[in-house]
């Protein structure tokens, strides 16, 4: 803890409490690290944190586009499955916008397969998300705008993205401090509202 503490103090100084942190979360849906991420990290903590936590979650990761004649189409690390499960998870946090589309991603990143249509529709349905809005979705190339988006949103990153997942806080990138997140995600929050002032409030 005394490691954690110290970290931390090393790199925040003076300037105003923040009444919420935003936590961007840049993953894949087969990626294992992301898969971990959620299943330790996030789904655990998420209800603790939600009030002062402003959650975003960004499925494409280490994805490529190519775009031929006005269609777009996308590579992605881990296969064409990956492809279907980042544009699925695009198409339900855009369609349930706020915690019924968090709970979605969240549901579907602990289950067996997070790009498998079963576990997608349960997903859904405990969310009360339309599965046949997220087949429209899909099929009127709403999905490919909206993977495309997160695609954008990814490669404005800077520093680039190296990793997946990564933890962006309040749109500030530092790669040490998304590898606390990503191992301490309560305790960082919780240490910045709590115990410590933002380094970039006053910026």
């Amino acid at each position: 803890m005394l490691w954690f503490l110290f970290t931390l103090s090393a790199l925040f100084v003076t300037g105003n409490y923040a009444k919420t942190v935003k936590v961007s979360v840049y993953y894949e849906t087969l990626c294992p690290a992301s898969e971990l991420f959620f299943t330790e990290q996030l789904n655990p903590n998420y209800d603790e944190l939600k009030s002062i936590m402003n959650l975003e979650l960004i499925p494409f990761g280490k994805a490529n586009i190519t775009e031929k004649d006005g269609k777009l189409s996308f590579t992605c690390q881990h296969g064409p499955d990956e492809c279907y499960g980042n544009k699925v998870h695009s198409c339900a946090l855009d369609l349930a916008q706020g915690e019924q589309g968090i709970r979605f991603a969240m549901c579907s990143m602990e289950s067996y397969d997070a790009t498998a249509d079963q576990f997608l529709k349960k997903c859904a349905a405990d969310n009360n998300i339309s599965w046949d809005e997220i087949q429209n979705c899909l099929k009127s190339g709403k999905a490919d705008e909206l993977l495309a988006a997160n695609g954008k949103k990814t490669y404005s990153l800077k520093p680039k993205l190296a990793h997946v997942p990564t933890v962006v806080l309040d749109n500030k990138f530092q790669e040490r401090i998304s590898s606390i997140a990503l191992n301490a995600l309560d305790k960082l929050v919780n240490f910045i509202l709590n115990d410590s002032k933002c380094y970039w409030c006053n910026k």
